[in-house]
Protein backbone atom coordinates (compact mmCIF):
# COMPACT_ATOMS: atom_id res chain seq x y z
CA UNK A 1 0.00 0.00 0.00
CA UNK A 2 2.82 2.25 0.94
CA UNK A 3 5.55 1.69 -1.78
CA UNK A 4 4.05 0.70 -5.07
CA UNK A 5 6.35 -1.11 -6.91
CA UNK A 6 8.66 0.95 -9.75
CA UNK A 7 7.80 -0.10 -13.04
CA UNK A 8 4.19 1.28 -12.83
CA UNK A 9 5.41 4.29 -13.80
CA UNK A 10 2.76 5.04 -16.66
CA UNK A 11 -0.97 4.66 -16.82
CA UNK A 12 -1.25 1.15 -18.17
CA UNK A 13 1.05 -0.10 -15.67
CA UNK A 14 -0.18 1.93 -12.76
CA UNK A 15 -3.93 0.90 -13.19
CA UNK A 16 -2.43 -3.09 -13.97
CA UNK A 17 -1.10 -2.63 -10.19
CA UNK A 18 -4.21 -0.59 -8.76
CA UNK A 19 -6.62 -3.46 -10.16
CA UNK A 20 -4.78 -6.38 -8.60
CA UNK A 21 -4.36 -4.53 -5.74
CA UNK A 22 -8.07 -3.29 -5.32
CA UNK A 23 -9.23 -7.17 -5.58
CA UNK A 24 -6.71 -8.23 -2.94
CA UNK A 25 -7.45 -5.87 -0.76
CA UNK A 26 -11.19 -6.20 -1.02
CA UNK A 27 -10.68 -9.83 -0.70
CA UNK A 28 -9.05 -9.28 2.50
CA UNK A 29 -11.14 -6.50 3.60
CA UNK A 30 -14.44 -9.56 2.89
CA UNK A 31 -12.49 -12.28 4.77
CA UNK A 32 -11.73 -10.75 7.83
CA UNK A 33 -13.90 -7.96 8.49
CA UNK A 34 -13.47 -6.46 11.60
CA UNK A 35 -10.40 -8.20 12.26
CA UNK A 36 -7.88 -5.92 10.48
CA UNK A 37 -7.11 -3.24 13.19
CA UNK A 38 -7.67 0.46 13.11
CA UNK A 39 -4.01 1.01 11.56
CA UNK A 40 -4.60 -1.54 8.88
CA UNK A 41 -7.87 -0.04 7.75
CA UNK A 42 -6.56 3.65 8.25
CA UNK A 43 -3.62 2.44 5.57
CA UNK A 44 -6.62 1.32 3.07
CA UNK A 45 -9.01 4.20 3.63
CA UNK A 46 -6.94 7.07 1.41
CA UNK A 47 -5.98 4.71 -1.57
CA UNK A 48 -9.66 3.74 -1.29
CA UNK A 49 -10.99 6.61 -1.19
CA UNK A 50 -9.17 7.63 -4.11
CA UNK A 51 -8.99 4.98 -6.05
CA UNK A 52 -12.98 4.29 -6.02
CA UNK A 53 -12.96 7.62 -8.54
CA UNK A 54 -10.50 6.25 -11.30
CA UNK A 55 -11.99 6.04 -14.80
CA UNK A 56 -11.12 2.64 -15.62
CA UNK A 57 -13.76 0.29 -13.94
CA UNK A 58 -11.42 -2.46 -13.47
CA UNK A 59 -9.78 -0.46 -10.67
CA UNK A 60 -12.70 1.79 -9.26
CA UNK A 61 -14.75 -1.13 -8.51
CA UNK A 62 -12.87 -3.39 -6.34
CA UNK A 63 -11.73 -0.09 -4.27
CA UNK A 64 -15.05 1.41 -4.35
CA UNK A 65 -15.98 -2.30 -2.33
CA UNK A 66 -13.56 -1.40 -0.59
CA UNK A 67 -14.37 1.83 0.47
CA UNK A 68 -17.97 0.31 1.32
CA UNK A 69 -16.32 -2.48 3.80
CA UNK A 70 -14.28 0.10 5.87
CA UNK A 71 -16.92 3.28 5.73
CA UNK A 72 -20.68 2.45 7.50
CA UNK A 73 -21.60 5.74 5.33
CA UNK A 74 -19.90 8.19 3.04
CA UNK A 75 -19.53 10.79 5.62
CA UNK A 76 -18.77 9.21 8.64
CA UNK A 77 -15.76 7.74 6.45
CA UNK A 78 -14.94 11.13 5.34
CA UNK A 79 -15.13 11.68 9.46
CA UNK A 80 -12.48 9.48 10.24
CA UNK A 81 -10.18 8.71 7.28
CA UNK A 82 -9.73 12.44 6.54
CA UNK A 83 -6.35 13.01 7.72
CA UNK A 84 -4.96 10.15 5.17
CA UNK A 85 -7.36 10.93 2.39
CA UNK A 86 -5.85 14.13 1.99
CA UNK A 87 -1.81 13.39 1.70
CA UNK A 88 -3.25 11.07 -1.33
CA UNK A 89 -5.22 13.83 -2.77
CA UNK A 90 -2.36 15.77 -2.70
CA UNK A 91 0.07 13.82 -4.01
CA UNK A 92 -1.53 13.60 -6.98
CA UNK A 93 -2.17 17.10 -7.69
CA UNK A 94 1.23 18.44 -6.92
CA UNK A 95 3.55 15.48 -7.67
CA UNK A 96 2.09 13.21 -10.49
CA UNK A 97 2.66 13.89 -14.15
CA UNK A 98 -0.15 12.13 -15.25
CA UNK A 99 -3.51 13.98 -16.60
CA UNK A 100 -5.34 10.83 -16.01
CA UNK A 101 -4.42 10.56 -12.37
CA UNK A 102 -5.43 14.43 -11.61
CA UNK A 103 -8.58 14.13 -13.50
CA UNK A 104 -9.35 10.84 -11.39
CA UNK A 105 -7.96 12.83 -8.03
CA UNK A 106 -10.67 15.97 -8.98
CA UNK A 107 -13.58 12.84 -9.48
CA UNK A 108 -12.70 12.39 -6.11
CA UNK A 109 -12.56 15.99 -4.46
CA UNK A 110 -16.18 16.20 -6.04
CA UNK A 111 -17.28 13.23 -3.95
CA UNK A 112 -15.42 14.69 -0.96
CA UNK A 113 -17.89 18.01 -1.71
CA UNK A 114 -20.80 16.55 -1.14
CA UNK A 115 -20.05 14.75 2.11
CA UNK A 116 -18.30 17.90 3.51
CA UNK A 117 -21.98 19.41 4.50
CA UNK A 118 -22.68 16.29 6.59
CA UNK A 119 -19.61 15.98 8.26
CA UNK A 120 -20.04 16.88 12.05
CA UNK A 121 -16.32 17.61 12.59
CA UNK A 122 -16.14 20.22 10.12
CA UNK A 123 -18.75 22.77 11.18
CA UNK A 124 -18.95 26.21 9.44
CA UNK A 125 -16.72 28.21 8.68
CA UNK A 126 -14.66 25.51 7.44
CA UNK A 127 -12.38 28.38 5.66
CA UNK A 128 -9.24 27.63 8.05
CA UNK A 129 -9.44 23.84 7.92
CA UNK A 130 -5.96 22.42 7.35
CA UNK A 131 -7.26 19.80 5.58
CA UNK A 132 -9.46 21.77 3.19
CA UNK A 133 -6.64 24.20 2.94
CA UNK A 134 -3.82 21.78 1.76
CA UNK A 135 -5.96 19.83 -1.27
CA UNK A 136 -6.96 23.45 -2.09
CA UNK A 137 -4.16 24.37 -2.69
CA UNK A 138 -2.73 21.27 -4.30
CA UNK A 139 -4.96 21.77 -6.76
CA UNK A 140 -4.14 25.57 -7.37
CA UNK A 141 -0.43 24.16 -7.80
CA UNK A 142 -1.99 21.82 -10.47
CA UNK A 143 -4.28 23.89 -12.17
CA UNK A 144 -1.56 26.92 -12.87
CA UNK A 145 -0.25 27.05 -15.88
CA UNK A 146 -1.84 23.66 -16.92
CA UNK A 147 -2.64 23.17 -20.57
CA UNK A 148 -6.10 22.88 -22.22
CA UNK A 149 -7.12 19.48 -22.97
CA UNK A 150 -10.56 17.85 -23.48
CA UNK A 151 -12.06 17.39 -19.83
CA UNK A 152 -9.40 19.79 -18.28
CA UNK A 153 -12.60 22.07 -17.00
CA UNK A 154 -13.52 19.16 -14.71
CA UNK A 155 -10.49 19.74 -12.41
CA UNK A 156 -11.46 23.92 -12.77
CA UNK A 157 -14.79 22.73 -11.45
CA UNK A 158 -13.68 20.78 -8.57
CA UNK A 159 -11.41 23.51 -7.27
CA UNK A 160 -14.31 25.96 -7.17
CA UNK A 161 -16.79 23.07 -5.63
CA UNK A 162 -13.96 22.84 -2.61
CA UNK A 163 -14.20 26.68 -2.47
CA UNK A 164 -17.74 26.91 -2.05
CA UNK A 165 -17.64 24.01 0.36
CA UNK A 166 -15.13 25.50 2.27
CA UNK A 167 -16.19 29.29 2.47
CA UNK A 168 -20.00 27.93 2.74
CA UNK A 169 -22.69 30.83 3.88
CA UNK A 170 -25.84 31.18 5.47
CA UNK A 171 -28.08 32.12 2.05
CA UNK A 172 -28.05 35.37 1.70
CA UNK A 173 -24.96 35.96 3.41
CA UNK A 174 -21.88 37.68 1.82
CA UNK A 175 -18.79 36.02 2.18
CA UNK A 176 -16.58 37.22 5.04
CA UNK A 177 -13.66 39.82 3.66
CA UNK A 178 -10.80 38.34 4.74
CA UNK A 179 -12.48 35.20 2.11
CA UNK A 180 -12.64 37.32 -1.30
CA UNK A 181 -9.31 37.69 -2.20
CA UNK A 182 -9.57 33.56 -1.98
CA UNK A 183 -12.69 33.49 -4.10
CA UNK A 184 -11.09 36.39 -6.68
CA UNK A 185 -7.65 34.67 -7.00
CA UNK A 186 -9.90 31.45 -7.61
CA UNK A 187 -11.99 33.09 -10.04
CA UNK A 188 -9.37 34.42 -11.56
CA UNK A 189 -7.05 31.05 -12.11
CA UNK A 190 -10.01 29.15 -13.65
CA UNK A 191 -11.85 32.04 -16.22
CA UNK A 192 -10.05 31.07 -18.87
CA UNK A 193 -11.40 27.04 -18.65
CA UNK A 194 -14.69 29.64 -18.74
CA UNK A 195 -14.00 30.67 -22.56
CA UNK A 196 -11.61 28.57 -23.97
CA UNK A 197 -11.87 25.02 -25.09
CA UNK A 198 -15.28 23.04 -26.35
CA UNK A 199 -18.56 24.20 -25.47
CA UNK A 200 -18.90 20.96 -23.43
CA UNK A 201 -15.53 22.21 -21.12
CA UNK A 202 -17.13 25.66 -20.53
CA UNK A 203 -20.20 24.39 -19.61
CA UNK A 204 -18.38 22.52 -16.97
CA UNK A 205 -16.24 24.86 -15.73
CA UNK A 206 -19.04 27.70 -15.36
CA UNK A 207 -21.42 25.49 -13.32
CA UNK A 208 -18.34 24.47 -11.09
CA UNK A 209 -18.26 28.74 -10.78
CA UNK A 210 -21.59 29.19 -9.96
CA UNK A 211 -21.94 26.44 -7.31
CA UNK A 212 -18.81 28.53 -5.74
CA UNK A 213 -20.48 31.32 -5.91
CA UNK A 214 -23.94 30.15 -5.01
CA UNK A 215 -22.23 28.70 -1.31
CA UNK A 216 -20.06 31.23 -0.58
CA UNK A 217 -22.16 34.38 -1.21
CA UNK A 218 -19.70 35.80 -3.75
CA UNK A 219 -22.35 38.27 -5.66
CA UNK A 220 -19.69 40.19 -8.24
CA UNK A 221 -18.25 37.10 -9.92
CA UNK A 222 -22.07 36.45 -11.17
CA UNK A 223 -21.94 39.47 -12.64
CA UNK A 224 -18.35 38.76 -14.37
CA UNK A 225 -19.95 34.99 -15.33
CA UNK A 226 -22.97 36.66 -17.45
CA UNK A 227 -20.13 38.55 -18.86
CA UNK A 228 -17.88 35.35 -19.95
CA UNK A 229 -21.62 33.55 -21.30
CA UNK A 230 -22.29 36.54 -23.65
CA UNK A 231 -18.41 35.79 -24.95
CA UNK A 232 -19.25 32.29 -25.39
CA UNK A 233 -22.18 32.98 -27.68
CA UNK A 234 -20.73 33.66 -30.79
CA UNK A 235 -18.87 30.52 -30.86
CA UNK A 236 -21.64 28.14 -30.02
CA UNK A 237 -23.49 30.08 -32.18
CA UNK A 238 -20.41 28.84 -34.89
CA UNK A 239 -20.35 25.48 -33.75
CA UNK A 240 -24.30 25.28 -34.30
CA UNK A 241 -24.23 26.86 -37.96
CA UNK A 242 -21.65 24.26 -38.86
CA UNK A 243 -23.52 21.66 -37.49
CA UNK A 244 -26.33 22.73 -39.43
CA UNK A 245 -24.10 22.61 -42.24
CA UNK A 246 -22.17 19.42 -42.26
CA UNK A 247 -24.89 17.16 -40.07
CA UNK A 248 -28.15 17.24 -41.69
CA UNK A 249 -30.73 14.79 -41.47
CA UNK A 250 -33.35 14.39 -44.30
CA UNK A 251 -37.56 14.41 -42.65
CA UNK A 252 -40.74 13.46 -44.63
CA UNK A 253 -42.75 16.60 -45.37
CA UNK A 254 -46.43 16.73 -45.96
CA UNK A 255 -45.62 16.00 -50.05
CA UNK A 256 -44.05 12.98 -49.48
CA UNK A 257 -41.01 13.86 -50.19
CA UNK A 258 -37.73 14.65 -47.95
CA UNK A 259 -36.08 17.91 -46.63
CA UNK A 260 -32.87 18.24 -44.68
CA UNK A 261 -33.46 19.71 -40.96
CA UNK A 262 -30.32 20.74 -38.92
CA UNK A 263 -29.74 19.02 -35.76
CA UNK A 264 -29.19 21.00 -32.44
CA UNK A 265 -25.60 19.69 -31.31
CA UNK A 266 -25.03 18.19 -27.65
CA UNK A 267 -22.59 20.59 -26.51
CA UNK A 268 -24.81 23.23 -26.99
CA UNK A 269 -27.48 21.74 -25.16
CA UNK A 270 -25.28 20.90 -22.64
CA UNK A 271 -24.11 24.96 -22.71
CA UNK A 272 -27.47 26.14 -22.02
CA UNK A 273 -28.94 23.51 -19.74
CA UNK A 274 -26.00 25.06 -17.13
CA UNK A 275 -26.83 28.23 -18.40
CA UNK A 276 -29.73 27.91 -17.27
CA UNK A 277 -28.05 26.16 -13.47
CA UNK A 278 -26.20 29.75 -13.60
CA UNK A 279 -29.35 31.92 -13.75
CA UNK A 280 -31.06 30.00 -10.99
CA UNK A 281 -27.89 30.51 -9.00
CA UNK A 282 -27.56 33.97 -9.62
CA UNK A 283 -31.00 34.76 -7.85
CA UNK A 284 -29.49 32.36 -4.52
CA UNK A 285 -26.17 34.29 -4.91
CA UNK A 286 -27.64 37.45 -3.96
CA UNK A 287 -27.00 39.08 -0.99
CA UNK A 288 -30.35 40.59 1.05
CA UNK A 289 -29.72 43.85 0.11
CA UNK A 290 -29.38 43.18 -3.36
CA UNK A 291 -32.20 41.26 -3.76
CA UNK A 292 -34.57 43.80 -4.86
CA UNK A 293 -37.22 43.82 -7.50
CA UNK A 294 -34.64 45.66 -10.26
CA UNK A 295 -31.77 42.96 -9.76
CA UNK A 296 -34.31 40.51 -10.73
CA UNK A 297 -35.95 41.80 -13.36
CA UNK A 298 -32.39 42.60 -15.03
CA UNK A 299 -31.21 38.73 -14.49
CA UNK A 300 -34.40 37.46 -16.34
CA UNK A 301 -33.28 39.82 -18.90
CA UNK A 302 -30.23 38.27 -19.89
CA UNK A 303 -32.00 35.09 -19.87
CA UNK A 304 -34.76 36.24 -21.71
CA UNK A 305 -31.69 37.69 -24.63
CA UNK A 306 -29.34 34.31 -24.05
CA UNK A 307 -32.83 32.07 -24.63
CA UNK A 308 -33.40 34.42 -27.78
CA UNK A 309 -29.70 34.39 -29.39
CA UNK A 310 -29.61 30.55 -28.80
CA UNK A 311 -33.35 30.08 -30.82
CA UNK A 312 -34.75 27.40 -28.02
Amino acid sequence: LHRPPSFATDNAARNDYRASLGKAVWEVLRLCSGRLGPEVETAIAGKAFVFRSSSEKRVSEPWSHAWDEIAPTASRGVDRYLSVIVPELTECFRESSSRDEKMDAAKAVDYLCLQIPKVSSLPKPRADNNHLTEIHESMRVAINGMPLFDGSSKLAAALCRLTGARFEVEEGAAPGEKHVDVLRSDWELVRHFCVKGSAVDKAAALEGVNAMCVAAGWWPAQQQLWEVVFEALPEVKEEQKATEDSEEEEVPTDRGDRKRKGRRTVNEETLVEHTMVLCEGCFKALPATDNSQEVQQSWGQYMALWVRECKI
